[in-house]
């Protein structure tokens, strides 16, 4: 056998093990970073209390939604809404309580990132009704997500919040804190409607 064969097959023996040793190592990284597992959040208070930016009681809301005449409306119930979000349209029959439980004690402002026609449309076909309708990023209002239920006094100034769908409980106790604020309030419920859903 001539040298250079030998030394021609020492090459290719040394070539296929470079690629084989190659493929190994792409092989663990590309396990590695597909099999780690996937952190899902727990149920319940998962999300930080109060990540910058995120409306929370005592808020000024006069600053989020411009030429909104907080006086004159006495209470207001922002809900931050999407006509795109499957939670706010199971919600509806609970706003429609609300609203109906309200009558005109609370003045009810529900404001979309889409374009008002459409939420119009939207409230239309889930039978809501409210006082004002705006278009804003979720975002610009401070809402971690949407629904979002906010409390606003004669102030602008954020009382209560609530994100996300509520359970049966959660809903009494919102209706309760919303349309009984006085009771809520010296039953040590000042809270009932803070929290994270979803």
């Amino acid at each position: 056998m001539a040298r250079g064969a030998i030394v021609s097959g020492v090459l290719e023996i040394a070539a296929n093990l470079a690629t084989l040793v190659a493929a190994v190592v792409l092989a663990v990284v590309l396990l590695r970073s597909y099999s780690r597992p996937i952190r899902v959040a727990p149920p319940g208070n998962s999300r930080p209390v109060n990540p910058t930016g995120l409306v929370t009681a005592g808020s000024d809301m006069s600053k989020r939604i411009r030429a909104v005449d907080w006086h004159a409306n006495g209470r207001t119930l922002v809900l931050v809404l999407s006509t795109r979000c499957h939670f706010c349209t199971e919600s509806a029959p609970f706003f429609r309580r609300l609203r109906e439980k309200a009558g005109s004690n609370v003045k009810f402002l529900a404001v979309f990132p889409q374009p008002v026609a459409e939420s119009e449309r939207y409230l239309s076909g889930e039978g809501l009704q409210f006082d004002d309708v705006r278009q804003a990023p979720v975002g610009k209002t401070g809402a971690a997500g949407t629904p979002t239920l906010l409390l606003v006094d004669h102030n602008g100034v954020v009382k209560r919040t609530r994100v996300g769908k509520l359970t049966s409980d959660k809903e009494r106790e919102a209706l309760d804190a919303i349309i009984y604020p006085h009771v809520a309030r010296s039953a040590g419920a000042s809270g009932a409607l803070s929290g994270v859903g979803q």
